[in-house]
């Protein structure tokens, strides 16, 4: 697995149907265990995999603070260090003010597991997924990804939860007209 920082590898996709994310559970650098399914689904999320040896990572985290500093109270933020060391990446969260849980991803299986559950083509990162409430991949990127893409991608992700939350009340709705039996 390598870096990838030219904008001709930059990848990005929404749609393409229903694409689950992986379950995985992992240690962050606090030492809590973190489950995706109990302890991140559930609520909007991006993942975002970097490394502290990899250059456009370097280059992103900027980005991705400034995107967790204004959207942390609307999705949650879930980073996973991949073949990196504890020492290494706790010295990049603190360089880049990284807030937000960070997981080990320490021989790119789970990397590799999300490439292939979001379709993704090439290998490498950084690389942010957006996943819905329940668990659905919405969009990808791979690459450094821009303050201005950043946005639009969380942007779409939160029409995602609307849509999400609409359908629900519109389930929950048409059960509130009945008395329980199926008759008003």
């Amino acid at each position: 697995m390598g870096c990838r920082s030219s904008a001709v590898n930059n990848t990005t996709s929404t749609g393409g149907g229903t694409k689950t994310a992986p379950d995985f559970t992992v240690t962050t650098l606090s030492g809590t265990s973190i489950n995706f399914n109990s302890d991140l689904k559930g609520k909007p999320l991006l993942i975002n995999f970097e490394a502290s040896w990899c250059g456009p990572c370097q280059l992103e985290a900027p980005v991705i603070v400034k995107a967790y500093q204004t959207y942390k109270d609307r999705i949650q933020f879930f980073g996973l260090a991949v073949q990196d060391s504890i020492e290494d990446q706790r010295a990049f969260a603190q360089k880049h003010g990284l807030e937000f849980p960070i997981g080990f991803d320490p021989d790119g299986m789970i990397s590799y597991l999300y490439q292939k559950a979001g379709k993704v083509n090439y290998g490498g990162i950084p690389t942010t997924y957006f996943i819905d409430s329940e668990g659905s991949i919405v969009a990808f990127f791979l690459g450094p990804i821009s303050e201005k893409t950043l946005d639009q991608k969380i942007q779409t992700l939160l029409a995602q939860e609307e849509e999400i939350k609409s359908s629900r009340s519109t389930a929950t709705t048409s059960n509130t007209g009945t008395n329980g039996t199926g008759t008003t």
